[in-house]
């Protein structure tokens, strides 16, 4: 680099004095670098675009089921979700009323403050007890789908959570005697599968193997939709079950386990493999030669400096990670406890607390499916897209979605004993779903494209240590608030998405990043249309004269 940087200088000072000084020769080695800086970059992307023509091009003859898609992948996701969220309201009552009977035989009646006091240190526990499952195996995960596929690793995930969630409601029957102990143990198997973080970092990396780059938001926003859309299917399914004149809370569990077992099956069947066999060969020569280990996906996450010294980029997707992280606290993280706020508050059921998750998730798929492509599609055709760098979409994503979580926190704590506004609460957060997608397909912008699944991994990895902490000391919080002021708790969510918001505004799109793309492209041109036409002597002075013509066009927007 800096034998190339000193030729252009002695080129630049002997042929083209009178245009530059001294200074500007500085700057011409400067833009140099930065034009090489991406040559890593677009070696990278051309490979890994090569991948995936070569997988497009060897099942172009099969049927519908037997090529990749984001269809198939949404299908199953979809398989997955139900079996996961017909038993969230049942696993409430069940478990409340497991606490109850066990209260009862102890001292004789059941106590509605002790027994949500109880139930608050059940659910924790099991969630921090799950979270360091989850948080031991998810970069694992995103290591292992490189080299041995996505499809294994999703066949895999599906089955553990299978016997996992199988041995959870086995505790909660009144074939095993009361023990919270076992519940959290046993509620907390399923983690082994990575949770859900590791679930939609698997299916994001499907979607990088296949989409381009500029395809990749609405894909991944595709795969949200219809990730809430049975995130809300599913209560309201739990709720009819338990309706039915023969139904019972055992039904939506029964349910369940056929589910995951059914997304076992097709995963085994007819999901097909995404990744290209040279990238797999690439990902476990990287294991063979002891290159690899547990932190490899955060290492992933945390960028070098470019060969200019700039720390910009790793600056930007700390930024990017410290928001999915307030996002996931506010949106994620305090559920568990508005949920049994609301069963304490308002009195709901499991088949209240399945409406209200069914109007929650639908809202959001909404958003994602029919608003969100025609969106996307406007402000890209306004903005344009940058493949390399947060552009202005993403950034403007980001706050719109934090801005509607701050405001329905604002509402649901200031008019607490208000049915109504939990309904308010719920719709806020239907534009709320714009920031997960966007920010980490804005992150994976930044990361090598042969390390897709360790750079989701290490968000998941992230993501779960977030959520080993924060939902469990929020419930821990309730607890003892719940006696003397239930809806203080909101305050920490609260906080959380203030300074989302404030932070959101750090957040900017690179000045020079378009600008950047723009001059690389003219460069390019003009060196393909007179290189060959040009004595080894005028080749250099060409390039330097190409150089100062850019460096006139920065002075001038200067």
């Amino acid at each position: 680099m800096q034998i190339m940087a000193g030729t252009i200088r002695d080129e630049v000072s002997d042929d083209t004095s009178p245009l530059l000084n001294k200074s500007q020769t500085q700057t011409v080695a400067f833009e140099t670098e930065s034009a090489c800086d991406t040559m890593d970059d677009d070696n990278d992307e051309s490979e890994a675009k090569r991948w995936r023509e070569e997988v497009r091009q060897s099942h172009q003859h099969c049927g519908f089921l037997q090529r990749p898609s984001v269809s198939l992948l949404c299908f199953l996701l979809a398989i997955v979700c139900i079996g996961d969220m017909v038993t969230v309201t049942p696993s409430i009552s069940l478990t409340m009323k497991k606490v109850c009977d066990g209260d009862s035989a102890e001292n004789g009646s059941c106590d509605p403050i002790k027994v949500q006091e109880t139930v608050s240190s059940i659910v924790s526990g099991s969630m921090i007890l799950g979270g360091l499952f989850g948080l031991s195996v998810t970069g694992a995960w995103g290591q292992l789908s490189d080299r041995v596929g996505r499809v294994k690793v999703f066949a895999c995930a599906t089955f553990i959570r299978f016997i996992g969630n199988g041995l959870h409601f086995f505790t909660l029957s009144s074939w095993c005697p009361y023990s919270p102990t076992a519940i959290i143990v046993a509620s907390s198997l399923s983690n082994l599968s990575g949770g859900a973080f590791s679930l939609l970092a698997n299916s994001y990396s499907y979607v990088a193997d296949i989409t381009e780059p500029e395809e990749r938001t609405q894909a991944m926003g595709s795969v949200m939709s219809v990730t809430y859309a049975t995130m809300g299917v599913g209560p309201m399914i739990s709720s009819l079950l338990v309706e039915l004149p023969f139904g019972s809370d055992a039904l939506s569990i029964l349910t369940s386990l056929m589910c995951l077992l059914l997304a076992t099956f097709l995963c085994l069947t007819a999901l097909q493999e995404p990744r290209h066999e040279q990238a797999r060969r690439n990902s476990c020569h990287s294991l063979s030669s002891g290159k690899s280990s547990p932190l490899d996906p955060l290492k992933q996450l945390w960028l070098p400096r470019t060969r200019t010294g700039s720390i910009e980029p790793r600056c930007t997707v700390i930024l990017l990670l410290v928001l999915d992280v307030l996002f996931l606290c506010v949106a994620a993280g305090s559920g568990p406890a508005f949920l049994l706020f609301f069963s304490y508050r308002y009195e709901w059921r499991s088949r209240q607390l399945g409406y209200y998750l069914s109007f929650t998730n639908m809202g959001k798929a909404a958003v994602l499916l029919i608003l969100a492509p025609h969106a996307l599609k406007l402000l890209r055709n306004r903005y344009g897209t940058l493949t390399r760098t947060a552009d202005h979409v993403d950034v403007l994503f980001v706050r719109i979605s934090l801005s509607s979580l701050l405001l329905g926190l604002s509402l649901i704590f200031w008019r607490s004993h208000d049915t109504g506004m939990v309904y308010l609460y719920a719709f806020s957060q239907a534009p709320g779903a714009l920031c997960s997608p966007t920010i980490q397909s804005a992150i994976i912008k930044y990361c090598p494209k042969s390390a897709t699944g360790q750079c989701f991994g290490g968000i998941a990895l992230i993501r779960s240590a977030v959520m080993l902490v924060f939902p469990a000391a929020l419930l821990r919080f309730y607890g003892y608030s719940v006696s003397t002021s239930p809806q203080l708790f909101m305050l920490i969510p609260l906080s959380c998405a203030f300074l989302a918001v404030m932070f959101s505004f750090v957040l900017r799109e690179p000045k020079s990043a378009s600008h950047a793309e723009d001059t690389q492209g003219q460069l390019e041109l003009r060196r393909r249309s007179s290189w060959l036409s040009l004595a080894p002597s005028e080749q250099a002075r060409e390039e330097a004269m190409v150089q100062t013509e850019s460096l006139r066009e920065n002075y001038s927007q200067a």
